[in-house]
């Protein structure tokens, strides 16, 4: 498989030697799973959106569960959005711990300072939540990223039950909180923003790093 669009050429170097991209998985989805369904991110370059962020530029690891499965509303970045004028369920509930007027909703600013955002699953197809876990699963992605970041000083935030189950595998420090999505099932979001920053602080104390834009 070519190296994809927007990855950048020191994930490249990693993940394809991992295998994850010549996996049978990976095979699957890219030749018979996508092109025969309406799949969320609606365009195919924005998949691996999130990997064009260096490995060595990555300070902060959020990791949720799928792709938003309206169509139009999944950028690659997780939890981003490509407008502001319509916050989802989720970002509503990351905004209640966060000024919100001064609050990104596309995620660009996040993952401009070093913030990966990525989701257990890849893809899902639009009006299906969940629906290409299993073969997002099989390509261990999620867990050759984990294995290249354990080289480097980082923070990861595991939000929900599915990005949980990775964390046995993380050499690094870890908040975990539910998914942001689960408050309207009676479960508490609590992401710990504050002791992140805090302690992104500590590892890296050169770097001005915000949650939010500077207004």
């Amino acid at each position: 498989m070519k190296k994809p669009f927007a990855i950048d050429s020191s994930w490249w170097d990693e993940l394809a030697f991992r295998e994850c991209f010549s996996s049978s998985a990976m095979s699957y989805i890219q030749t018979r799973l996508l092109p025969n369904c309406e799949h969320s991110p609606k365009n195919p370059k924005d998949i691996f959106k999130a990997y064009s962020l260096p490995v060595n530029k990555v300070r902060i690891v959020i990791l949720g569960q799928d792709p938003y499965p309206n169509v139009d509303d999944a950028t690659g970045l997780a939890f981003g959005i490509p407008r502001y004028d319509k916050l989802t369920y989720s970002l509503k509930e990351i905004c209640k711990h966060l000024p919100i007027e001064s609050f990104d909703p596309t995620m660009e600013f996040l993952h401009n300072q070093g913030v990966l955002l990525l989701n257990t699953s890849f893809t899902c197809e639009v009006g299906k939540p969940d629906s290409h876990k299993a073969q997002w699963k099989d390509t261990g992605i999620i867990d050759a990223t984990i294995e290249v970041l354990n080289n480097y000083k980082v923070i990861w935030m595991l939000w929900g039950s599915r990005a949980k189950e990775y964390r046995s595998q993380i050499q690094n420090p870890v908040f975990e909180a539910n998914h942001p999505a689960g408050v309207r099932y009676g479960h508490t979001f609590s992401p710990q923003f504050d002791k992140v920053k805090e302690l992104i602080k500590q590892q890296y104390p050169f770097e001005d790093f915000k949650w939010v834009l500077p207004f």
